[in-house]
């Protein structure tokens, strides 16, 4: 009959059988009970992996994968497994694909013995997998700082960790109750989301005991959030938007995180006010994560920007975007709340004036600021958040959303600025400072200056 034939009935039969039920009678069908049954454990569950691929369950067969790399470990992981693997690989009980991923995504397999690595065995026969994580991302820039102490890449483990935990929740939102106000407002006067809360505390938590920070910022918080004293602390600050956009949260509209990290500057041990009101330009890194119709992770340290798009089937971050550049030119689209139009200034109304005069670019406004800057960061144009008379310093947050935005904005060969002034070059004076906001293609970015500078107190 065959795993083709059996696909046909799978979606089917699937709602009577359990999953695990479906995957073995497909096995053993497909295969005969004598073969499939036969040989070790590893064997067994290779070709339970197979089987699971090729019913387009992840999840299965992220789980059989990680009992399969477990499986003979008790026996030892010299060239008798090494023996194993290759001769399942020759009989094509294991798919080479599949080996190249969890090879690259599983490290410390076990699959190197005192006869050498099976990803040698697989490199003379086919090309080095481009499959590259967060984590292995990571791990390759760590090695470029020799002195590097693991502190800083532990700090982006945990904030990636801290993101799968949000996406998680923001997929089922609509599922369980955590739509909707929680009854409260924040620091700024705004109706705090049910989810608001949820992603604050979750990245709290997930780094508040590392040891590695001295204190955090949050745009939900009105003072600089200390370390619990009866953990650790380190020298770093990490300032956070832990859900922007979240007032779109109930209507399902990319939302995201934003991050920024900064050296710490005072002497002691405790972080404070001081460590946090550092410019834009100080930081030793800034990002990201989009949530919309995927998760995606996107950052700097200085040396390009990367974005990562979540895989939920195996629960890592893979590298989709490296080396993030805005297109040259002025880009397509141009993303401003124009209903303000009567509130703003006379070179912001000049300034609009002249790009639809010019007919170059087309309007685009989602209203979430991530998802308008992600946008722009990958397709050119230009954000806009400009001050009015309502607003007269600017709405976005300072330290929490212009300045980590700009800083990967201009690794990606872009530009921000508030007015007169690039962002990056403002030093803050108050932990929740706001300011006006331009950002996107270089010529754009000064064009914005030309028109709205004279008339910007920024």
């Amino acid at each position: 009959m065959g795993i083709p034939g059996i696909l046909v009935a799978g979606p089917l039969v699937s709602v009577a059988i359990p999953g695990l039920l479906l995957i073995l009678i497909v096995g053993l069908v497909s295969e005969g009970a004598a073969s499939f049954l036969a040989g070790s454990t590893d064997l067994v569950l290779a070709r339970l992996i197979r089987v699971v691929e090729a019913l387009a369950m992840p999840s299965w067969a992220a789980l059989f994968r990680g009992a399969w790399l477990g499986a003979g470990r008790h026996r030892g992981v010299g060239g008798r497994r090494t023996r194993r693997l290759t001769r399942a690989l020759r009989e094509g009980i294991i798919p080479r694909p599949a080996i190249t991923l969890t090879a690259a995504l599983v490290p410390g397999s076990g699959w190197c013995g005192r006869r050498g690595c099976f990803s040698d065995l697989l490199r003379g026969s086919m090309p080095e997998t481009s499959v590259t994580t967060l984590s292995r991302h990571i791990v390759e820039e760590e090695r470029k700082h020799p002195h590097a102490t693991g502190a800083f890449s532990s700090i982006l483990y945990d904030i990636a960790l801290a993101a799968k935990i949000i996406s998680r929740e923001v997929n089922k939102a609509g599922l369980v109750d955590i739509l909707g106000q929680a009854g409260t407002t924040n620091v700024h006067g705004e109706a705090v989301q049910k989810l608001d809360m949820f992603a604050d505390a979750v990245i709290y938590k997930a780094m508040d005991h590392t040891g590695n920070l001295c204190c955090m910022a949050s745009e939900e918080h009105s003072d600089v959030v200390p370390i619990p004293d009866r953990f650790p602390r380190g020298n770093y600050v990490l300032l956070y938007d832990p859900l922007d956009g979240s007032s779109n949260i109930d209507v399902n509209v990319p939302i995201g995180t934003i991050f920024s990290i900064h050296r710490k500057i005072t002497s002691g041990s405790d972080g404070c006010l001081e460590d946090c009101l550092q410019p834009g330009s100080r930081q030793l890194a800034a990002g990201y994560v989009v949530y919309g119709s995927s998760t995606m992770l996107v950052y700097t340290s200085g040396a390009g920007v990367y974005g990562f798009t979540l895989d939920p089937g195996i629960g890592e971050f893979l590298l989709s975007h490296p080396n993030i550049c805005i297109p040259a030119g002025a880009g397509r689209t141009y993303s401003v709340n124009e209903s303000y139009t009567e509130r703003w200034q006379p070179g912001q109304r000049r300034f609009m004036d002249e790009l639809k005069r010019e007919g170059r670019l087309s309007s685009r406004y989602i209203g979430s600021l991530v998802a308008d800057v992600h946008r722009t960061l990958l397709q050119g144009g230009l954000f806009m958040y400009p001050a009015d008379a309502r607003n007269p310093r600017g709405k976005l947050r300072l330290l929490y959303e212009a300045a980590p935005l700009a800083l990967i904005c201009r690794q990606a060969g872009g530009g921000a600025i508030a007015g007169r002034r690039d962002i990056l070059d403002l030093a803050p004076t108050e932990l929740h400072q706001r300011t006006p906001l331009y950002i996107g293609s270089l010529d754009l970015v000064e064009h914005a200056r030309a028109c709205v500078g004279g008339e910007s107190e920024f």
